[in-house]
């Protein structure tokens, strides 16, 4: 949730949170609704670049792409430089069949992530207005492009900028999926990776298996356990069934993959994470980060 701003709307803030609560419980036209709901009297760039961005993976989620990709550049006219917004655009493309401007608006996300880590990096904001100027080179080689343009999502909207020490970028929304860690940069000599433990047999449960897998997986990735980290993924592969943890395990073993320098095999797992749930942004970042590690300064992943 995007921190309380002094003014801010209360009807909105409930909205946003409402929203969220539906779509976790899988109402999707509810959460479409609530978010919508905010919009109109949310007043603070946090707060409303949040609805739109969880607005728009539920618009994603529903098939209705034209509307998402609206969504997303709605938000980038609030906040050019949030990174989510960008996966956002990314699965929105994506879904339109418009795999080049996908794979720029994922590249554009990821690099802005790493600029958010160190904002004084010189590479990183070269990177940044490189990605922007191809960006905008393909959406202009598209015939309708000029009929694509962001819309205010009330009339009248004048964004009210953050209270002085509001954070820059707050936690926009609660994860649509099994949540990926953030993990640190890799040591230079990893621990030698050590086989996972046996997950719990007794409990004859499928997803608290692979979840169990999941969790000890994290835990190997934060202690630069790599290869340890993708045994345990590669074994809760072998038992989820759901779409979301499915996602989730592809994310991380992009992850993992990408700090071991397997940019091939990162890739892969990026692509096979959207193959499997096309509408979770995070796996347009994910992509983006595989597809552009080579100008990523290293520790900056």
């Amino acid at each position: 949730m995007p921190p309380k701003l002094e003014g801010e709307s209360e009807q909105a803030e409930q909205a946003f949170a409402a929203g969220n609560v539906a779509k976790q419980a899988g109402n999707l036209l509810g959460a479409l609704a609530e978010y919508s709901a905010g919009l109109e009297s949310a007043l603070s760039v946090e707060l409303r670049s949040a609805l739109l961005v969880n607005r728009s993976i539920t618009l994603a989620t529903l098939g209705r792409f034209e509307e998402a990709l609206a969504d997303g550049l709605a938000c980038a006219e609030l906040r050019p430089s949030w990174s989510r917004t960008y996966e956002c655009q990314a699965a929105a493309l994506h879904g339109l069949g418009h795999m080049q401007e996908a794979d720029a608006s994922a590249r554009l996300a990821a690099a802005l992530a790493v600029l958010k880590k160190d904002p004084k990096n010189a590479e990183s904001k070269q990177r940044v207005k490189e990605i922007r100027r191809e960006a905008r080179e393909l959406q202009a080689q598209r015939p309708e492009s000029q009929a694509l343009q962001a819309q205010p999502s009330s009339p009248g909207f004048t964004p009210q900028t953050a209270a002085p020490g509001a954070p820059a970028v707050p936690a926009p929304h609660a994860a649509p999926e099994v949540a990926a860690p953030e993990v640190p940069a890799p040591a230079p000599h990893a621990a030698p990776p050590s086989p996972p433990r046996a997950a719990q047999p007794e409990t004859g449960d499928l997803k608290e298996q692979a979840t169990n897998l999941i969790v000890e997986g994290n835990a190997r990735q934060q202690d630069k356990d790599y290869e340890g980290a993708l045994a345990c993924y590669s074994s809760a592969l072998q038992l989820s069934q759901e779409p979301d943890m499915t996602s989730a395990i592809y994310f991380n073993c992009s992850i993992a993959n990408s700090y071991m320098e397997r940019f091939e095999d990162a890739l892969k797992d990026a692509e096979d994470c959207i193959r499997v749930n096309p509408a979770w942004p995070r796996g347009f970042e994910c992509k983006g980060t595989a597809l552009e590690v080579r100008f990523f300064p290293r520790g900056n992943l």
